[in-house]
């Protein structure tokens, strides 16, 4: 029996940097990965940081693959229903910090959005964090937008 597709990761990506990145809905935030070379890339990954890169400003990590909650059949298809975990890293924290203005505006577009905030922890060496929890349910409509 046929299987209604899964969001894929790099759909997500495309919608993430196209929220955060420099475009219509005004500055890009998002940070920017350099590598030894001097190339730079926006700082958004699917999967692990790339290696042997500097990072600086507001870092998104996308996972593989979205968490499914529950599958259910519809008829002859199975649907999906998944939540994406993308987390917002401010690597620097000096000067003006995108990391609440990439949280207001990611919430703008997924309005179903849970999220936690983890702050610097000088101890531990963390930076402050934004962990984000989309439901399918507004990345549909949002990748179709963007895609």
């Amino acid at each position: 029996m046929p299987e209604c597709t899964p969001i894929k990761a790099i759909d997500v990506r495309n919608a993430i940097e196209a929220i955060l990145g420099s475009n219509k809905l005004g500055e890009n935030l998002l940070g920017t990965y350099q590598y030894p070379s001097g190339y730079e890339m926006s700082a958004i990954a699917v999967g692990n940081t790339p290696n042997s890169v500097t990072v600086q400003g507001l870092e998104v990590f996308i996972p593989l693959v979205g968490d499914t909650v529950r599958s259910t059949w519809v008829g002859a298809y199975k649907h999906l229903e998944q939540e994406w975990n993308i987390i917002l890293i401010q690597r620097d924290t000096e000067g003006s910090p995108t990391l609440p203005f990439g949280v207001d505006r990611l919430q703008r577009y997924f309005w179903r959005s849970r999220g936690v905030y983890t702050p610097q922890d000088d101890i531990l060496g963390s930076y402050p964090q934004y962990r984000f929890t989309f439901d399918y349910l507004d990345l549909y409509p949002t990748i179709r937008n963007f895609n």
